[in-house]
């Protein structure tokens, strides 16, 4: 029996209604959520507490926060396609490409060195930090690929999208080593150290999820069948990736895909037909603004004189870090809200 889609839905707030899956924004909301718990370990766990069993572990998982992130923008933007494709033939969306374009820019401006640019220092370091790749600026590129691919190939765009993920896996090697002398390329490309993350072999979780929505209306059995071969390449992943770790690695990919997958579709299947948290959904709708919010509350915002990367920084336990991410986690729950209220009310008055 095919999956029907989650009811609930019709119970979304005013400005989301009949425009959004509940369960695809309660997954987005998951990836944020953890994208926030991670950045909190990470900046206020002393090194102590870190370097015990079970937070090495947690660092691990912590670790799949940002492949979600790209796997479910893929599959939403899969979905989009595939319904754009089942229509006349329209014009290329110039605005969604847009929208991407602000999503690298909002990339870029969280990684603006204020400290060189203060200091008037624009060596070639000020433009190599600036330019860093990050989870923000590849999603954009890698969305803004599928979008092309999606828009011009139509009925082949599987394929095209297939190929691009051979492709992505294949160059991911030879890439490390690639040097422009062009910072904002080199971001993308080059595995020194510099770039928390880069486009390949990143793109293809994005190319993943853009081919796993073909599954979107598929009987329950081809998802489990999907769970059961994901485990599959988590095992082959963990067997076959070569040590010391690389993150451009193909295995590593392969690892990491199959980690995310087996728990993801059988998550996906729960919650189309239960309906997740209201809160998670919240999450979700707002990913981008508690994205970007928890970032500049912990690194940017002077509270009084210092941020709170600075002051506590890694000078907590577990109670204290835990207490530190779920008062972030409200505030930036709280300000959606009043956002979506507000959105709302506008609505009305129109």
């Amino acid at each position: 029996m095919a999956i029907k889609e989650d009811s609930t839905i019709a119970k979304s707030p005013p400005v989301s209604q009949g425009s959004r899956l509940g369960w695809l924004d309660a997954a987005r909301g998951l990836a944020v959520v953890g994208m926030l718990e991670t950045h909190a370990v990470n900046s206020f766990l002393a090194p102590d507490w870190a370097a015990k069993g079970f937070f090495r572990e947690l660092n691990f998982y912590n670790g799949l926060v940002a492949p979600s992130f790209l796997l479910i923008a893929g599959y939403a933007q899969g979905l989009s396609a595939r319904r754009s494709a089942e229509k006349p033939r329209q014009p290329f969306s110039w605005r969604r490409l847009g929208r991407l374009g602000w999503i690298a820019t909002l990339g870029y401006a969280l990684h603006i060195p204020w400290a060189r640019l203060t200091q008037g220092d624009f060596s070639p370091a000020f433009w190599r930090e600036w330019c860093a790749g990050d989870i923000l600026q590849v999603m954009a590129v890698s969305l803004a690929a599928l979008l092309v691919l999606g828009h011009w190939c139509r009925k082949w765009a599987d394929a095209a999208v297939l190929a691009l993920l051979a492709a992505s896996l294949a160059l991911s090697i030879p890439s490390v080593n690639l040097h422009t002398g062009l910072p904002l390329v080199d971001g993308y490309f080059a595995w020194d150290g510099s770039s928390l993350f880069t486009l390949l072999p990143w793109l293809g979780f994005a190319a993943s999820g853009f081919l796993l929505s073909r599954l979107h209306t598929a009987p329950q059995r081809t998802w489990l069948l999907c769970a059961a071969a994901s485990a599959g390449l988590a095992w082959l992943g963990e067997r076959c990736m070569p040590y010391p770790f690389v993150g451009a690695h193909p295995w590593f990919f392969i690892m990491r895909l199959g980690w995310l997958l087996a728990p993801g579709t059988l998550l996906a299947l729960a919650w189309r037909r239960w309906q997740p948290p209201a809160w998670l959904q919240l999450a979700g709708r707002h990913s981008l603004f508690i994205y970007a919010g928890h970032l500049a509350l912990i690194h940017a915002l002077p509270l009084p004189f210092h941020t709170l990367h600075q002051s506590p920084g890694q000078t907590l336990g577990p109670a204290g870090t835990s207490a530190l991410f779920l008062a972030i986690l409200g505030l930036c729950l709280g300000t959606s809200l009043l956002l979506e209220k507000r959105a709302a009310s506008r609505l009305r008055e129109k």
